[in-house]
């Protein structure tokens, strides 16, 4: 999932039935519905999570969110850590029902509970948005650090960010740091931005034109818009060596960590 908007922690909720989508899609791909239906009457858990989530999205099935709620409904509560993933944040943003914020929490936290590391993260960008709860920074913290842990680049980001900005937290440049290079490795543009902004001014590392350079245009080849102006100001004060410096540090990364353009739509 990506960021939709930065430098504001946004909830990963708002995108996750879209993302979930294309893992349905993968996992249906050459079953027989009558087959996955009989299944899903049966009582298989895993079943009725697919056929749920194709009835709300309407892929392969007629779109029927009242369907797509029964089953997934049924599959949540067997267990179904995806179900209960998916099933959360249709009550969260009132997805072809009724919203309701406390079922789409206590749904989030069984998957998240479970170990779901999506759910862990959006869990943590609800408490730190307070969205339709009440705002926890504590319980936000320790869901980012829980997924961030296990690999989950949004995660890695918010942490960062919280730390960054001491919000929620004591400000901790280095910690921050930390977790916006993990971010930044497996190519978030906000992180990049933010490892920019830390060279660029010395903020817990010291001041580095050309590493902040160097982050400023992997943010902007990642499509984080607001880089490229700080490009231009780092421009005006850097030399030409400085910047060939920069330059063949961002290829060799770019290089290192197998960069695409695709990863920058």
């Amino acid at each position: 999932m990506k960021h939709i908007a930065k430098p504001l922690i946004v909830l990963l909720v708002v995108g996750a039935i879209f993302v979930l989508s294309q893992h349905v899609t993968a996992e249906a791909s050459g079953k027989d519905l009558s087959s996955m239906i009989a299944l899903a009457e049966k009582g298989d858990a895993e079943a009725q999570y697919l056929l749920g989530s194709m009835y709300i999205k309407g892929e392969g099935v007629s779109l029927d969110y009242h369907e797509g709620r029964k089953w997934l409904s049924e599959s949540a509560a067997q267990g179904n850590a995806k179900a209960q993933f998916v099933l959360g944040n249709i009550y969260l943003l009132g997805y072809g029902t009724t919203q309701d914020c406390e079922a789409g929490e206590k749904w989030l936290r069984k998957s998240a509970e479970q170990g779901y590391v999506e759910a862990q993260a959006a869990l943590g960008n609800l408490y730190y948005q307070g969205y339709g709860i009440t705002q926890n920074y504590q319980e936000a913290e320790k869901w980012f650090r829980i997924s961030a842990e296990q690999g989950n680049v949004e995660a890695q980001a918010n942490l960062g960010h919280m730390y960054y900005s001491g919000k929620g937290v004591s400000q901790d440049f280095q910690e921050a740091g930390k977790w916006l290079l993990m971010a930044a490795r497996q190519g978030d543009a906000y992180s990049q931005r933010l490892l920019g902004v830390m060279h660029h001014f010395g903020k817990g590392v010291p001041q580095n034109y050309v590493l902040a350079f160097m982050w400023y245009r992997l943010a902007a080849a990642h499509g984080y818009a607001n880089a490229s102006k700080t490009i231009g100001s780092l421009n005006k004060i850097m030399t030409p060596e400085q910047k060939k410096e920069a330059e063949d540090l961002e290829k060799n990364w770019k290089a290192k960590h197998k960069f695409s353009q695709t990863a920058a739509e």
